[in-house]
């Protein structure tokens, strides 16, 4: 198995509102009728015949238009019927599941807005709307947004309308998302599916299978094999399409592990805000409709791909692409392990535990989400990884990880063991988790609540950091340590007593970090509480001793055991705001 490298398409992301024009007088032409028996002109026309851009349909990668010419060879003056009530453009009403969500639902984000909602919704189709609100989940959707039957309306003949407003839409095909888009569907989604206190999160991965479509434009045929392999180990199999709308939301509510082969069934993570997910590909090439998803809805995906190009048998009566697992019990096994490599980054646990002996995958990100483009999990930076788990040590907050990730991503691979006093709400404990491939990470508190983040690679050990006798109880059980980082009680005195107990256990070429030195400054809100009545303070401590780095001994007339055997042992001291890094020669 192999990360997807490539994508097919543009993936752009807006911030702003998408525009919306009021047109006068403009001709709509319809998909058939007597003077377009062939639908070669359907549209929406101004007075010149000219296409109204707003309510054309494009598609990237390079944009072009879809279905209407940009002029129309109807003269508008010829138009018999005549819509004089202001109208709201909708566009085209698709069937497919990702082409509604994509294409017909498109423009409705500004409906929504729209002070006099009454309004009737005009659109192009060949179908009756009563058609559409047959099929559920349009049904459901159009439901949610308070609209029925009687709110829409079509032609079949050249129409002229003396007032509409056209939206542009939010989401066009391979090429670009509004955040208006993905704000829409979030509100849809708690309608639908609303959350409630009662939510239950579970960690069994689910994996979304193609396995009951009859229909579509590329499928495994043998699917079945793999997802037999996911199923016996405990991954539950679904078909998104023999569920409700609302079941399919709540999978994605409810689950911290979504996975399953790539499809439309993934769109359905734009009702509810940063979802992540792990998606299995024919190819090595992503189309990136699924990417302009992730980035207007911060979600995080990845995406991988067979080893070798699967076997494709062409086109039949039902499917565009007939697709073959080469091995699916080897496909299935490796995946298992890219699952259970995903379900630790997100919760520092595994579920598939069974299979961590398969050589790993480093899984690789989309170029979407609401991290940067990063070509691994594993290669997202300190601080991305920081602002994903939330912890303050990210730029979000004291901004230290920027500074940190300079010097410790020489050991990212290498390192074996982690140390971290102060474990608080566990999401440090997490980051360091995932940024530190191979790591065991130890997390020393004095808090038995904080027993509960011990999961996996993560350890919790209840000690405390004012005593050395547990300092030097933690360094005999699970040292030698990468890396050291203190984040515990910012006591001037704990500090240093954990600095002199500890640098011991760091291995040759590891490091050791003191945070929150702010805490050494009068100005600082606690300081008298992190003073406790001395006068000597952490700072002093190490500028001292940065100072005898410098100068390459310590001076006889001011020997201190405590400089005495740490500084021959010292490579250098490296300040930044709030914090410092040392490193073990």
């Amino acid at each position: 198995m192999r990360n997807c490298m490539s994508f097919h398409g543009r993936v752009n992301l807006f911030e702003t509102q998408p525009r919306i024009a009021v047109e006068h007088n403009a001709l709509y032409m319809p998909t058939h009728g007597a003077d377009n028996s062939q639908g070669r002109a359907a549209g929406l026309y101004d007075v010149k015949g000219k296409l109204i851009l707003e309510a054309a349909r494009f598609r990237g990668p390079e944009p072009h238009s879809i279905g209407s010419p940009f002029s129309t060879w109807f003269d508008p003056k010829r138009a018999k019927n005549i819509w004089s009530e202001p109208a709201f453009y909708m566009g085209q009403f698709a069937k497919h599941y990702g082409h509604f969500l994509v294409d017909s639902l498109c423009r409705l984000w500004a409906y929504q807005k729209n002070e006099s909602r009454k309004i009737k919704i005009i659109y192009h189709g060949t179908e009756m709307a009563s058609e559409f609100f047959k099929i559920d989940y349009m049904r459901n959707i159009l439901n949610a947004m308070g609209l029925a039957e009687v709110d829409f309306i079509k032609f079949d003949e050249p129409t002229l309308i003396s007032k509409i407003i056209v939206p542009e839409p939010a989401f066009e095909e391979l090429s670009y998302v509004y955040k208006e888009f993905a704000t829409f569907f979030n509100s849809l989604g708690n309608i639908i599916a609303p959350a409630d206190e009662n939510t239950i999160v579970s960690d069994r991965p689910i994996y979304l299978t193609k396995i009951n479509i009859k229909s579509g434009i590329s499928h495994f045929v043998n699917e079945d094999e793999f997802a037999n392999v996911l199923s016996n180990a405990g991954v539950e199999v679904i078909s998104p399409e023999l569920l409700s709308l609302e079941e399919q939301i709540k999978i994605f509510r409810t689950r911290s592990v979504i996975t399953g082969l790539t499809g439309s069934a993934f769109h359905t993570s734009i009702f509810v805000p940063r979802r992540n997910y792990l998606c299995l590909n024919y190819h090595d090439t992503i189309w990136s409709n699924q990417l302009l998803f992730d980035r207007a809805n911060e979600n995080v995906g990845f995406h991988v791909c067979p080893d070798n190009d699967s076997p494709n048998s062409g086109t039949d009566a039902n499917f565009g692409n007939n697709f073959h697992i080469e091995n699916p019990k080897k496909l299935a096994e490796e995946f298992l392990r890219a699952i259970d490599d995903f379900q630790f980054w997100l919760t520092g646990t595994q579920y598939v535990s069974s299979y961590r002996n398969i050589p790993q995958l480093q899984l690789r990100g989309s170029p979407t989400g609401h991290q940067p483009q990063p070509e691994s999990v594993h290669e997202l930076s300190l601080d991305e990884i920081g602002k994903l788990t939330g912890t303050d040590k990210s730029s979000k907050a004291h901004g230290y990880l920027k500074f940190y990730d300079r010097f410790v991503r020489e050991i990212r691979v290498s390192a074996d063991k982690v140390l971290e006093i102060g474990v608080l709400n566990g999401q440090s404990l997490q980051m360091w988790g995932t940024y530190f491939t191979n790591a065991t990470i130890v997390g020393l508190d004095i808090n038995p609540e904080t027993l509960k983040y011990s999961k996996g690679r993560l350890k919790v050990i209840m000690a405390d950091q004012s005593r050395s006798a547990d300092l030097e109880a933690v360094a005999e059980e699970h040292g030698p340590f990468d890396l050291i980082v203190d984040d515990g009680s910012h006591i001037w005195e704990h500090q240093m007593n954990s600095f002199t107990s500890l640098f011991e256990s760091v291995k040759s070429g590891g490091f050791y970090i003191i945070e929150d030195l702010q805490v050494c400054f009068p100005e600082i809100v606690g300081y008298e509480h992190y003073r406790q009545g001395r006068d000597f303070s952490t700072v002093n401590f190490l500028e001292k001793l940065s100072n005898y780095v410098v100068r390459g001994c310590v001076p006889e007339s001011e020997v201190d055991v405590r400089y005495g055997a740490i500084m021959p042992k010292l490579e250098f001291v490296a300040f930044h705001y709030g914090t410092v890094l040392l490193k073990k020669k």
